[in-house]
């Protein structure tokens, strides 16, 4: 094995962290998804660290769970917009990746591009751009559609 592999750290930048408890935790503030100060010292917290990248996932919807799996998790349903909130994480940091979740099946691909290349100006080349294509019927009912598309279809959309 050669010494001279590197170690890649990313984290999610997800401030209740990924235990389905965390949020009940009474130091928790009941916007801590929206509130980007929290947001904003866990990403530096992971700069100075030197991690390569904070990852910003998102949901524009309620997940297709059972109502008692809600009951025994947290799932907010307001999340900050991610491209924006990389623009916003760019200006606050310098070294640190910014990658974020965004879905092509309800913007057209050249839109989505042109915002990341421009979150990717903006922060000196630290952008990266996790494509989906959406999976959730409720995603297209969000959008103004009776149905999301069928999978081939999205990703043709997607290319």
């Amino acid at each position: 094995m050669s010494r001279n592999k590197k170690m890649i750290l990313g984290m999610i930048a997800d401030p209740i962290g990924s235990h389905y408890a965390g949020w009940r935790l009474p130091e928790v503030p009941a916007d801590i998804m929206v509130n980007f100060k929290a947001i904003t010292e866990l990403v530096q917290t992971a700069e100075r660290a030197k991690f390569h990248y904070a990852f910003v996932a998102d949901s524009i919807t309620m997940r297709d769970w059972p109502m008692d799996a809600f009951c025994r998790t947290a799932h907010y349903t307001q999340y900050l917009e991610p491209i924006t909130q990389m623009a916003a994480l760019a200006a606050v940091t310098s070294n640190i990746g910014l990658v974020a979740t965004a879905s092509t099946a309800f913007v057209p691909p050249y839109t989505m591009a042109r915002q990341f290349a421009t979150i990717d100006s903006i922060s000196g080349g630290r952008a990266a751009w996790n494509i989906v294509t959406s999976l959730s019927e409720n995603e297209a009912l969000a959008h103004g559609q009776d149905a999301l598309a069928k999978h081939d279809e999205r990703y043709k959309l997607a290319t």
